[in-house]
């Protein structure tokens, strides 16, 4: 039997919400920490981060050892301006998972939002040590270091990034804009 909460998370990341509405309406005698992590989602696809940041809360609470739960409570909170304390998300998965490349990418975010411009190059350089072909990470640090007027490092940034993210849209027009 296929995983009701398996085939709503598919919905809710091609975009079908109202059938994952239904599936998540429907699901009886889940596990928690799935439920809460699926209907997190829900609520993050719909731009509903504070709702879907006590979904994420809930998850963590279920496994408090697992990376995911707050790095998506990272994002929630990042999305409702709580830098700080996004940051603190992003850091417990980053202590459970050293290695999550996206938790360095997110924690930079933070860091260029309290314009803690040294902190965010080297989560940066982090996530790029993580994930060396991670197109996100290195547009990045290319955004940050053309702010800081080095063309020709930023400039290699977005290249890198093009090659591990071929036709990625922020890419290619953060490409675009350093040529």
């Amino acid at each position: 039997m296929i995983n009701p909460l398996y085939t709503a998370h598919q919905k809710i990341v091609v975009g079908d919400l109202k059938a994952a509405e239904a599936i998540l309406a429907s699901v009886e005698n889940a596990d928690p920490w799935e439920l809460a992590s699926v209907r997190g989602a829900y609520r993050m696809r719909r731009r509903e981060f504070a709702a879907a940041a006590e979904e994420f809360r809930l998850a963590t609470r279920y496994r408090p050892m697992d990376p995911t739960g707050f790095y998506n409570l990272g994002m929630c909170l990042f999305e409702l301006g709580q830098f700080r304390e996004a940051m603190a998300a992003q850091r417990v998965a980053l202590t459970i998972d050293p290695q999550f490349a996206k938790a360095w990418l997110k924690l930079a975010g933070n860091h260029l939002c309290l314009r803690e411009f040294p902190d965010a190059m080297a989560c940066y350089e982090r996530g790029i040590h993580m994930d060396p072909s991670d197109g996100e990470i290195r547009c990045g640090l290319g955004t940050l270091l053309l702010a800081f007027e080095e063309n020709e490092q930023a400039e290699r940034q977005y290249r890198m990034a093009a090659e591990g993210a071929p036709g990625e849209p922020r890419v290619l027009t953060a490409l675009g804009f350093s040529l």
